[in-house]
């Protein structure tokens, strides 16, 4: 049976992958929408926030991915 933190840290992890993935859809949108009517410095500001989004992601995915002493 899973202990209390582990539950815990499960729901937090799915609420926080959730987040993530709506603030990357809606980057990914300005970037696609915004491009050819918004100024290039604001533009730069959309891809910066689409490139982190991208960082985070792969933060959480290697989060993820069990050590080779939690595989044992």
């Amino acid at each position: 049976m899973k202990k209390t933190e582990d539950i815990f840290s499960d729901t937090v992890d799915h609420d926080i992958k959730s987040l993530i993935m709506s603030i990357k859809a809606y980057s990914q949108l300005l970037v696609r929408k915004a491009e050819p009517t918004i100024d290039a410095s604001i533009y730069q500001y959309i891809i910066r926030l689409d490139e982190q989004t991208d960082a985070l992601i792969r933060l959480i995915k290697t989060r993820d991915t069990p050590t080779t002493k939690e595989k044992k």
